[in-house]
């Protein structure tokens, strides 16, 4: 049997494939530097410490993910529970479409907190 254990190794150490190779970049850059938006094309589900939240990349900078915060996590669920949950599914079906603009901003929830905003252009 002929093993890879350095390739194993590495695909244990990343949560998802999206992030592979990719910069982490903060919504604060997103809205800072896409002020019209930007184009969601593939999105993933990752654990961590008993959070689940998603992670998307963006047409815009392929060498780039987002972390996704409530508004967006609540857009990806819609799209998932639309697959029957197959994430897999929808992240493809959506990146096959040519993705989603959407432009990102920060707000304030009615008890103060920050949240980011998400509109669908």
């Amino acid at each position: 049997m002929n093993v890879n254990f350095k390739q194993l190794a590495q695909e244990s150490t990343t949560l998802s494939n999206l992030m592979a190779d990719r910069v982490k970049v903060s919504t604060e850059e997103v809205i800072n530097q896409y002020p019209e938006g930007i184009t969601i094309d593939q999105f993933d589900s990752i654990t961590m410490k008993d959070s689940q939240y998603y992670v998307a990349t963006f047409k815009e900078d392929e060498k780039a993910y987002l972390n996704c915060g409530q508004v967006l996590s609540k857009v990806f669920d819609s799209f998932v529970t639309a697959f029957d949950g197959d994430i897999v599914g929808a992240s493809d079906a959506l990146k096959a479409e040519g993705g989603i603009k959407v432009k990102l901003s920060k707000g304030r929830t009615r008890g103060g907190n920050n949240i980011t905003t998400v509109t669908v252009v």
